[in-house]
């Protein structure tokens, strides 16, 4: 594992930020246009709001969500919102990148799903894949004891997105499989406080956690971010 470890958020913040940038330069120098997956919680706001505050044109960078709650994009549970204010919005409109959103229509999965499924088509090949970690050790919505996400950590699963259910509310999550995540070309773990860097650190010494789907991988080598 490569494991980076920083004395403050902001440190970590400043470091992430600049090799996230670079990231992009290179992908939309060769490519033309780079696609950036973020996580939900408030562990990514304060790294959100340092990118958003750059003159980094992102006009050419999709942008998207490793997961999001079944919610209205009115609800204070909804991630697509928290970036949205975060990030997006704080962007001037010329330079504001392409946002493809998961959540369509909390009513009906099935219109849902296939509306979502447009929007990883849209994203293409993800760059930059921005991961939190919960102290359950969840990933994206991927939790312990759930069978929709045990589903979605193996490798043979098929399906790009699926539902899966969370312990806490609003419990009807929507997720990228881990199938679809690690094909990302640059996975960054970014957590902070010590329960979480214990969760990294004892793997041997504890139950199986979906995270260990990462840190156990022999196709990918993630990029762990972490802070006090």
């Amino acid at each position: 594992m490569n494991i980076r470890e920083f004395h403050t958020k902001n440190e970590l913040e400043k470091e992430l930020s600049s090799r996230i940038f670079n990231i992009l330069r290179s992908a939309i120098s060769q490519k033309g246009s780079a696609s950036l997956l973020f996580s939900g919680g408030s562990t990514p706001k304060a790294l959100m709001n340092l990118l958003a505050a750059s003159d980094f044109d992102w006009s050419r960078v999709n942008v998207g969500l490793a997961d999001d709650r079944m919610v209205e994009e009115n609800s204070d549970f909804s991630n697509a919102a928290m970036l949205k204010n975060e990030f997006i919005n704080r962007i001037s409109a010329a330079k504001r990148p392409v946002f493809c959103p998961l959540v369509f229509d909390v009513s009906d999965k099935d219109i849902n799903h296939k509306k979502s499924m447009e929007s990883v088509h849209q994203l293409r090949d993800i760059d930059i894949l921005l991961l939190g970690m919960g102290t359950d050790g969840h990933f994206a919505s991927l939790f312990p004891e759930d069978e929709s996400s045990a589903k979605g950590l193996k490798d043979s699963c098929k399906d790009a997105l699926i539902y899966t259910r969370a312990p806490a509310f609003p419990n009807d999550r929507i997720s990228f499989s881990w199938s679809f995540l690690k094909k990302s070309a640059h996975l960054f773990l970014h957590i902070t406080g010590k329960e979480k860097k214990n969760i990294i650190f004892n793997i041997e010494k504890r139950q199986i956690l979906p995270v260990d789907t990462i840190l156990k991988s022999k196709d990918i080598n993630p990029e762990i971010y972490w802070a006090d």
